[in-house]
């Protein structure tokens, strides 16, 4: 499915020069077995990708010896995508009932022009409600740096989130990263004046994404891990019940 014509039209002219070509089942070692030579060396950067999803691998942010092709999908979005379909999917799961979740959604403008006009949306990626209180995720796909003091963090990020939770009056708000590893960097708090002093918790947190999420185990502890690190945008939600019947 494209919008180019262009595209469709070298697919297509692809797809009939297939035509007669034989599906066969490849393993990882019919694949390591391949040696390259002169006449074959054009193939290389397309077989090491296919190994790459075959062996249910993945192309992270981290250095490494594997030589391929450039292949550029928008890594930002298809990150918050799938948090926020997975948080969608089963807000009880993460939440206990009466949870909803909303993705993209526009909450107002930032400020006003000299017309009156609104400008510059205001749309976080994830708005959880339960009850009154509301909570705000911002994902972000990039690694945060441990040796510096705001983990890299930065100050565009911080006054994004503070516009949010001032437009949707949060009780938290969350900068959700991914990593190898499940870790929590560190906690900031935005002191508002309004309608008396409070604090909101602006959470830095990162979560695993090197489970294989094609196993039903490791998706489950993905979940648990996910779960592990949503539920203090609620401190006082108690799931140990609720765990119990999923």
């Amino acid at each position: 499915m494209v919008k180019n014509f262009n595209s469709f039209r070298l697919l297509r002219s692809i797809s009939g020069i297939l035509d007669s070509v034989t599906l066969y089942p490849v393993s990882l070692a019919e694949i390591d077995r391949i040696s390259f030579t002169r006449l074959n060396r054009k193939f290389e950067p397309f077989i090491r990708i296919c190994r790459i999803f075959l062996s249910h691998s993945t192309l992270t942010l981290q250095a490494s010896d594997v030589e391929t092709f450039s292949l550029l999908i928008p890594m930002e979005t298809l990150f918050e995508e799938f948090i926020a379909k997975v948080i969608k999917e089963d807000p009880d799961y993460f939440f206990g009932p009466q949870t909803s979740v909303s993705t993209q959604q526009y909450i107002g403008k930032l400020a006003s022009s000299e017309d009156g006009s609104g400008v510059f949306n205001l749309q976080p990626d994830i708005v959880i409600k339960r009850g009154p209180d509301v909570a705000i995720i911002d994902t972000k796909y990039k690694l945060l740096d441990d040796e510096k003091r705001k983990y890299g963090v930065s100050q565009a990020d911080m006054y994004q989130m503070y516009a949010y939770v001032t437009k949707k009056d949060a009780i938290s708000s969350m900068l959700l990263y991914p990593d190898t590893e499940l870790k929590e960097q560190r906690t900031f708090y935005y002191n508002l004046e309004n309608e008396g002093k409070r604090s909101v918790p602006l959470y830095i947190t990162s979560i695993k994404l090197s489970y294989d999420l094609t196993n039903e185990k490791e998706w489950s502890e993905f979940r648990k891990d996910l779960r592990n690190v949503l539920t203090k945008f609620f401190p006082n939600l108690n799931l140990l019940g609720f765990t119990k019947l999923n």
